[in-house]
């Protein structure tokens, strides 16, 4: 898979250079685990091969770039609370000179909340809010669009985006059934969830 580092600078710049990570962007105590978030996230997106995604955390649009790169023909709906978030998924999309992807500025737990798609989610990346009660409410919100597959980011990195993954999973039909390597150094930590 070849990356466009210029575009993931771009993307960077157009965040007024906001250091937190990102799925292309590795702060120098995550850069270690970089590898295997990306083959991961790359892993997950070839075998499940979804045509419709839901992301929560937008940040600079990389996890957009990176399902493109490797779905040609998949849309996203993405949610953010912030305005330069809508500048990079602009700038995502005139990459690809496509417009697949649909920004929904906001708090996720409001504006997801409200949100019926047209057509039916076929996976979920939740990198939105890292707070507990952002997080149950972005994953509840999964399972009430019926989405069967989530990838959850962070998880073993925040102790709150963990601990409500674990009490999702106890309250909603969804097992974690993967994960990525932690021998690996990534600290962030990905988990795939499969409603049972």
């Amino acid at each position: 898979m070849d990356i466009d580092y210029n575009l993931i600078q771009k993307l960077h710049d157009s965040s007024g250079g906001n250091g937190e990570g990102s799925t292309l962007h590795f702060g120098p105590q995550e850069v270690s685990g970089k590898e295997e978030q990306l083959r991961f996230k790359e892993e997950c997106l070839r075998k499940y091969s979804p045509s419709v995604l839901l992301e929560t955390g937008t940040n600079k649009a990389e996890f957009c770039y990176l399902s493109k790169l490797i779905l040609p023909t998949c849309t996203i709906h993405t949610f953010d609370l912030n305005d330069w978030s809508l500048d990079c998924v602009n700038a995502v999309c005139d990459y690809f000179n496509e417009e697949f992807v649909t920004f929904h500025k906001g708090d996720s737990q409001s504006t997801l909340s409200v949100f019926n798609p047209p057509v039916p989610i076929d996976f979920a990346h939740v990198d939105g809010g890292h707070d507990y009660n952002s997080c149950l409410s972005d994953l509840t919100n999964c399972d009430r669009l019926n989405i069967p597959t989530i990838l959850v980011d962070d998880y073993r990195g925040i102790p709150s985006v963990g601990a409500a993954m674990e009490e999702f999973c106890k309250t909603f039909p969804y097992s974690l059934i993967s994960q990525d390597n932690a021998s690996k150094d990534d600290s962030r930590g990905l988990a795939l969830l499969q409603k049972k």
